[in-house]
C-alpha cells in the first residue's frame, strides 16, 4: 500500500468522525461499557473462586465417639479417614486425649 493511500483513508477516516461525531461518540461509550461488564463479571467470577478455594482448605471433620471405645477401633476409624482424605493435618486419638487431659489441669 502507498503512502498516499494511508494519508487518503486517514483523511476520510477523520472527516468521517467529524461529519458523525454522535455515531463516534456513541461506538466508543458501547465498547467501554462492555468492557467494564467484562471486568466486572471477571472479577466476580475470580473472587467467588478464591473464596471457594479458602472455604476447601479449611473443611474439618470432627468425630464423636461413645466413652469405652476401644483403642483398636479408634485407630480403624483414624486409618480410614487419613485414606478418604487429602489432609495435610489429622490431629490423632494420643494427640486429642493428651489435648484433653492438659486442659483439666
Amino acid at each position: 500500500m502507498k503512502l498516499r493511500t494511508i494519508r487518503y483513508y486517514m483523511k476520510q477516516g477523520i472527516i468521517n468522525m467529524k461529519r458523525n461525531i454522535s455515531l463516534s461518540c456513541a461506538s466508543v461509550v458501547s465498547i467501554t461499557s462492555a468492557l467494564f461488564v467484562l471486568g466486572a463479571v471477571l472479577a466476580i467470577v475470580f473472587n467467588l473462586n478464591h473464596i471457594v478455594r479458602g472455604i476447601e482448605s479449611r473443611m474439618e471433620v470432627t468425630l464423636f465417639l461413645e466413652s469405652g471405645t476401644p483403642y483398636e477401633k479408634v485407630s480403624s476409624m483414624e486409618e480410614t479417614i487419613k485414606i478418604g482424605m487429602e489432609s495435610q493435618k489429622l490431629i490423632s486419638y494420643q494427640d486429642m486425649m493428651l489435648w484433653q487431659h492438659g486442659r483439666r489441669n
